[in-house]
């Protein structure tokens, strides 16, 4: 039956989505990503690990396909895993946090191999 018929509960009741753009299967690493061969390009995903790091006018940038050192560096932290939380913040401490950066435009970093 599912959530249409008795809840209708979507990824858009709660303006949100969860993403994934890497995955390790029996210890060994994959970059997975969508590429839709009917779409003109704006459906393509970020593709493999990925880190938020700045530039040197302190913008923020996306780097694809990070390699472990900056993903160290990257300004995303880790808040679930395994169905665990391991750290929680609420929307008002992020949205401070983006107001006192000046809400920082990002972009989107290529990588070898992956064109935007």
């Amino acid at each position: 039956m599912g959530s249409y018929t008795y809840q209708y509960v979507t990824r858009d009741t709660f303006s949100s989505a969860v993403k994934a753009t890497y995955v390790e299967v029996a210890g060994s690493g994959r970059d997975i990503f969508k590429d839709p061969v009917t779409d003109s390009g704006t459906k393509r995903s970020a593709r493999g690990r990925l880190a938020v790091l700045r530039d040197g006018d302190g913008e923020l940038y996306v780097q694809q396909q990070a390699t472990p050192e900056q993903e160290a560096a990257s300004e995303l932290v880790e808040v679930w895993r395994d169905g665990t939380f391991l750290r929680r913040e609420g929307f008002a401490e992020i949205r401070a946090r983006l107001r006192a950066a000046a809400a920082p435009r990002v972009r989107i970093a290529a990588t070898a191999g992956v064109q935007r």
